[in-house]
């Protein structure tokens, strides 16, 4: 049987930011609302808005440690090994516990050498409640087995964290 996946990102933000005067007339109230709202769809496939490969889990890290995600070996929900050739879109969601950090020293940093194009020990410190997402359906970020296929998250207490990678497989 094959399998096939569609995928819908969706961005929502809303808000209103009021300055009420300190003299307390209503007129001079001042709102500044913004919305912003994205939504994209990739189909099943490869190339330009398309992705075949969907990896997605709730890690939980017991202690300081460090996870190292292998985008050139990992399995599917139905227990099938996926290579990943290109991300299109990743979000890491922490759920509980300590400051998560994205990024690190380790070889074959992914994170590193390709997203954030060659700086050296690049690192997002992920504190409670913060969400990390990036999102490129174009293009994505290559992986290359054996030098940049690495996505490294540690912790420096216990920690829990939902993380979804979509993309090419190779």
């Amino acid at each position: 049987m094959a399998k096939t996946l569609a995928s819908t990102i969706r961005l929502y933000a809303a808000g209103k930011h009021i300055d009420t005067p300190t003299n307390n007339i209503e007129d001079n109230v001042i709102t500044d609302p913004f919305v912003l709202n994205f939504a994209s769809t990739m189909t099943s496939g490869t190339g330009s808005g398309k992705a075949n490969g969907l990896y997605h889990a709730q890690i939980v890290e017991t202690g300081a440690s460090e996870t190292i995600h292998d985008l050139r070996d990992m399995d599917d929900k139905f227990g099938a090994s996926q290579a990943f050739a290109t991300v299109k879109f990743i979000m890491v969601r922490w759920v509980s516990g300590g400051t998560l950090i994205i990024g690190g020293t380790t070889t074959h940093e992914w994170f590193d050498t390709d997203m954030l194009l060659y700086v050296t020990d690049a690192q997002i410190f992920l504190p409670a409640g913060g969400v990390f997402v990036a999102y490129s359906p174009t293009t994505g970020w290559p992986t290359d087995n054996d030098s940049k296929d690495k996505f490294i998250i540690n912790t420096s207490t216990t920690a829990t964290y939902d993380i979804v990678i979509i993309g090419e497989l190779a």
